[in-house]
């Protein structure tokens, strides 16, 4: 149901930034909205740091925005917690799709390194990358 709304808002503001239908009292709808194009997906950036991502038809590819460490799943913490205890969380960008699944990517930073990781389906990590500091 959140999917669904949410689609609709941002395909209301699209219209809205696009043919500029006024309505008394509001606000204009693009000043805290960024629109862009790139390779045929169409991104919608609210003041939010959310980005929603259209295909040529208008259908829902993806949504990404920036998250904080307590936004995280307590499954995905304990295991990283657990994994990395060392390190603390110096970036986190949660990508929801369509169907329901969350993939998170999430940059750890200790004394000696940064570490990139991909956690998705059952909490599955995966190391992208790895840091070392000077």
């Amino acid at each position: 149901m959140k999917k669904v709304f949410r689609s609709a808002i941002c395909i209301v503001l699209l219209l809205a930034t696009t043919l500029y239908i006024p309505v008394r009292g509001a606000a204009d709808p693009g000043k805290d909205t960024t629109y862009a194009t790139s390779d045929g997906i169409y991104t919608i950036r609210s003041t939010a740091n959310e980005k929603f991502y259209y295909d040529k038809k208008g259908a829902l590819a993806f949504s990404s925005r920036n998250i904080t460490d307590s936004d995280l799943p307590l499954s995905i913490m304990r295991k990283l917690m657990k994994r990395y205890p060392d390190n603390y969380f110096r970036n986190i960008l949660q990508f929801h799709t369509p169907l329901g699944k969350n993939i998170y990517f999430i940059t750890l930073e200790s004394d000696k390194q940064w570490t990139v990781l991909q956690v998705g389906d059952f909490n599955q990590i995966k190391v992208l990358q790895r840091l070392d500091k000077i």
